[in-house]
């Protein structure tokens, strides 16, 4: 029996060349599609596992510390003159600024003739003083209250200082005190009886004159109110029965005021300067008075007009204006009142480069 070819022999030998090549492609593309599934596989099965894992801390941030800022601040109290660079019209009296006298007087009340037109009450008028009375035999008042008179300035006048000398070491033994007003007689429109306000903080100065026995004392007469009259009066405490004080006398100082005037500060260039921040200043303005105070620049520009104590200066660039001072503007439509200017300054902010962190993802 002949060999007969086996199935594939017969499939291989009778096939078209047409259909081996169809095979042959069909092969080709599983055996490729076989190996990229495998591929894929794989690789989706490493990204899920990363995925799946916890990431590894980031390594510890080196932000730089934030340099410190420091403020910094300038007042001037008018105590001394120096910190001031400029004043027209304008004088510095008891550590505060107001305008110039364009009239100043004082007014003595020494001799009997005075002292004895006053209201007495335990004292007496002796000579050229008041002394308190008499209570016996050797024996005096130790409280005593002297009136004086009434004394007329003519017009409303600014009642400034007042100076006095009497007996004894111990100033409080005497205390005077006065009223204002702008008729005659007293009336009820007259101011009340009152110490200057600085002397019940200690601005009353007193001293032993060339006498132990004789005190010389001095005072501004801030808060007596400006007026054509004034009136003071005495009061006495000596606690020792046996021996009488004495008033001796008392000038007063006042006048009328100049208007207008101004003052300027030193020019003020702190250093590493960040920023300015603010101006504050106190001040009294009476009725009729106006006070300005300005910002300038070194050159004279009006940078900030008519500020407000505690208003901003952040609009000031530092970088443009390294210097800038105060200017203050004094007017008056009453020659007896002036407005006064107690103490200012300003604040700013000082210091290094800000560092702000940044954060890297």
């Amino acid at each position: 029996m002949a060999n007969r070819p086996s199935l594939s022999s017969q499939i291989i030998g009778t096939a078209n060349p047409l259909s081996l090549i169809r095979v042959s492609i069909v092969a080709s593309a599983l055996g490729f599609f076989f190996l990229l599934g495998i591929y894929s596989t794989d690789t989706l099965s490493a990204v899920s596992t990363a995925a799946a894992a916890t990431p590894p801390p980031p390594p510890p941030k080196n932000t730089p510390t934030p340099t410190s800022i420091y403020g910094g601040a300038w007042s001037d109290d008018f105590l001394y003159s120096k910190q001031l660079s400029a004043m027209d019209n304008v004088q510095l009296s008891e550590s505060r600024l107001t305008l110039k006298f364009a009239e100043s007087l004082d007014w003595e009340q020494t001799w009997d003739a005075h002292f004895a037109m006053g209201e007495f009450w335990h004292t007496v008028a002796l000579l050229d003083s008041v002394q308190l009375a008499l209570d016996g035999p050797n024996q005096y008042f130790t409280t005593g209250i002297y009136t004086s008179t009434i004394f007329d300035a003519a017009r409303p006048v600014d009642w400034t200082s007042a100076r006095w000398r009497h007996s004894g070491i111990i100033p409080s033994s005497v205390t005077l005190e006065f009223r204002t007003g702008n008729t005659t007689p007293v009336d009820e429109s007259w101011s009340a009886w009152s110490v200057p306000s600085a002397v019940s903080v200690g601005d009353l100065r007193c001293a032993v004159g060339i006498s132990p026995s004789l005190t010389d004392c001095f005072s501004t007469l801030p808060g007596i109110e400006s007026s054509r009259y004034l009136q003071y009066r005495v009061t006495f405490d000596s606690h020792d029965s046996s021996t009488s004080l004495a008033f001796y006398d008392i000038t007063l100082a006042y006048g009328i005021h100049a208007s207008p005037g101004s003052a300027s500060s030193l020019l003020l260039s702190p250093s590493d300067l960040r920023a300015w921040k603010e101006v504050f200043y106190t001040s009294k303005v009476p009725a009729n008075t106006v006070l300005t105070v300005d910002v300038l620049a070194r050159d004279g520009t009006v940078l900030l007009p008519n500020v407000n104590s505690g208003d901003s200066l952040a609009s000031i660039n530092p970088s443009l204006f390294p210097s800038i001072q105060l200017r203050a503007t004094f007017l008056t439509n009453d020659v007896s009142h002036t407005p006064e200017l107690d103490m200012w300054g300003l604040r700013w902010v000082s210091g290094g480069i800000l560092y702000f962190p940044i954060i890297l993802r």
